[in-house]
């Protein structure tokens, strides 16, 4: 099979736009690139914010559907080196960024000691950021 990443390009000078179709038969290549854009669009929205980048990578390779996730496996993921309850007000705070720029549905639960998040949906392509 001999293929090009683009089948056709129509270019229409009246309206300033050009139109791109891609070959189908690369459709699996054209859902990675698309991930990583949305990927990187998340990073950029979380710039400085090193633990929030690092929980949305490991949440976004997660399989789909309902995670439920101990703060105490969190804490493991990032590594920290600060006491623990610094430790969980950091990864509250990464939640809570991964909430804020639309990525992510969330609460928080105990179950006896322990506190758990529930992760109720994941949206990659950053709902309040669509608006724009």
């Amino acid at each position: 099979m001999i293929t090009h990443l683009v089948q056709s390009a129509v270019l229409d000078m009246k309206s300033d736009t050009v139109e791109i179709v891609g070959d189908k038969r690369l459709w699996e290549l054209y859902r990675y690139d698309h991930k990583v854009l949305l990927g990187l669009k998340a990073l950029a929205e979380l710039a400085k914010k090193e633990a929030a980048q690092s929980l949305y990578i490991y949440l976004e390779s997660m399989p789909a559907g309902t995670l439920f996730i101990s703060m105490k496996r969190l804490r493991e993921r990032l590594a920290l080196e600060s006491p623990t309850n610094v430790q969980n007000q950091i990864i509250r705070r990464a939640l809570a960024d991964l909430e804020k720029i639309g990525y992510l549905s969330y609460s928080e639960t105990k179950k006896g000691r322990e506190i758990q998040f529930i992760i109720h949906a994941r949206h990659p392509k950053l709902r309040s950021l669509e608006v724009f």
